[in-house]
């Protein structure tokens, strides 16, 4: 089978606040590791899915107080994605797939302006054209107006000129 770029669907999304109070249970300097195992074990409980991913913030959050003193509870948001995926963050960050979307959003939104902006230049620049092309005609018929003026007033001062002359 071929392999496509499917864009994962999601099938469900929880929030749940996650009790770690059992990662207090046993050494001291192993307790944050012992909370993200928790954590893990929860999510494939609640969720049905081996496939577990925490993002950054969430495991940053974990870690924050060190190894020693990971927090007693901690709430987050679980989405269940059509591949069998689990992902866990804070209830207020985003995953990383939501983040492409909005990249990809952002990214469409800003070609659209460039189309339209060149569509308007393409605009401007045909009324300019126009403009030079109605002003070149009149600009003509000014240059033979001013010719035809110039020969009257040659013709002028040569008849003056001539009778003057007799």
């Amino acid at each position: 089978m071929m392999e496509t770029d499917v864009k994962p669907q999601i099938v469900k999304e929880m929030m749940y606040t996650v009790p770690l109070k059992y990662a207090w249970c046993g050494p001291h300097n192993d307790r944050t590791r012992k909370a993200v195992t928790i954590l893990k074990k929860f999510l494939i409980k609640h969720m049905k899915s081996e496939n577990v991913h925490l993002t950054e913030e969430l495991n940053e959050e974990l870690w924050k107080h060190g190894m020693k003193n990971p927090p007693r509870r901690i709430k987050i948001r679980a989405v269940l994605l059509s591949t069998g995926e689990i992902w866990a963050t804070l209830p207020e960050s985003k995953f990383p797939f939501e983040k492409k979307k909005e990249e990809e959003k952002i990214e469409k939104k800003e070609r659209e302006k460039e189309e339209k902006e060149q569509e308007q230049g393409k605009k401007e620049e045909i009324k300019e054209e126009k403009g030079k092309k109605e002003k070149e005609p009149k600009q003509k018929e000014e240059t033979e107006q001013s010719e035809a003026e110039r020969k009257e007033e040659d013709t002028e001062k040569k008849e003056e000129v001539n009778k003057k002359e007799e």
